[in-house]
């Protein structure tokens, strides 16, 4: 399937607001075709975010700040948190398999 560049594709029930998404089923996803060294999420309220590059478990090499283990991100609060982090810009299909009813995602940043 063809998706724009840093044009975020949603799975799942999500409502929303004026300047926020919110997950109103307990998972969902998020896809984004981005070119960028760096990419970064604002979200809100308690979520599990497991990363996936181009179908894969994100790679070490790729993973931002923010990855606490393997290729999961643990967002708790309003935050900036950083999912993807390189020397060099690249092109990428992520999808970030989120658990938790209740998360709202705000925007992604490109760095």
């Amino acid at each position: 399937t063809n998706i724009d560049l840093h044009k975020f594709y949603l799975t799942g029930d999500w409502k929303n607001h004026e300047d926020s998404m919110e997950l109103i089923s307990e998972t969902g996803t998020i896809k984004l075709l981005y070119n960028a060294k760096e990419v970064n999420i604002v979200t809100d309220n308690s979520a599990e975010l497991e990363i996936f590059l181009d179908d894969k478990p994100l790679d070490a090499k790729y993973a931002g700040d923010d990855i606490s283990s393997e290729n999961v991100l643990i967002v708790s609060e309003p935050d900036l948190y950083n999912i993807i982090s390189n020397d060099t810009s690249s092109s990428h299909v992520m999808e970030i398999q989120i658990k938790g009813s209740g998360f709202q995602m705000f925007t992604f940043t490109f760095g």
